[in-house]
Formats: structure tokens, C-alpha cells, sequence
């Protein structure tokens, strides 16, 4: 039992040193990939927020009817969109 923790902390301090001289020496390495993946996660950002703004214009367009509809289905009732924000 004894062997075995002693040959996991072997191999961790192996791997920690390992990690340890790969960052100090590629550090522009590093800060160059932060800086692409931080960039491209920017660009997903405003993307989506683009997209929720037109989503939240829609829904505010659509808002009325939708709600008309749902109710007229849920009371299964005919009901004929005239723009206006309830049933006739």
C-alpha cells in the first residue's frame, strides 16, 4: 500500500513539473491562444445577444395574437387574428 501512494506521488509531482515548465516556457504561447479563444468568445457573445434582441422584438410583435390564440385553443374556440389583442 505504502508503494503504491509513494508511486502516485511520484508521478503527480512528475506531471506538476511537467505543467510548471510547459507555462514558463510558452508563456506568449499561452497568452496568444487566451487571447484567440477570448476573442472568438466575444464574437459568440455579441452574436447571441444580437440574437436575443431580435428574438425580444418578435416576441413583442407577436405578443398579442400568440396570447389570443393560445387562449382561444385552450378554450377550443374559433377565433380569427385581427390584430387586436383578444378574441372577438
Amino acid at each position: 500500500m505504502y508503494d503504491l501512494i509513494y508511486s502516485l506521488s511520484y508521478i503527480l509531482i512528475y506531471f506538476l513539473w511537467r505543467a510548471y515548465f510547459t507555462i514558463q516556457s510558452n508563456p506568449q504561447e499561452m497568452s496568444g491562444e487566451y487571447e484567440e479563444k477570448k476573442a472568438a468568445y466575444e464574437n459568440l457573445a455579441a452574436g447571441l445577444e444580437s440574437n436575443m434582441s431580435k428574438l425580444e422584438q418578435v416576441r413583442k410583435c407577436l405578443n398579442p395574437n400568440c396570447f389570443a390564440l393560445l387562449k382561444a385553443f385552450l378554450n377550443c374556440k374559433p377565433f380569427v387574428l385581427t390584430g387586436s389583442p383578444g378574441p372577438p
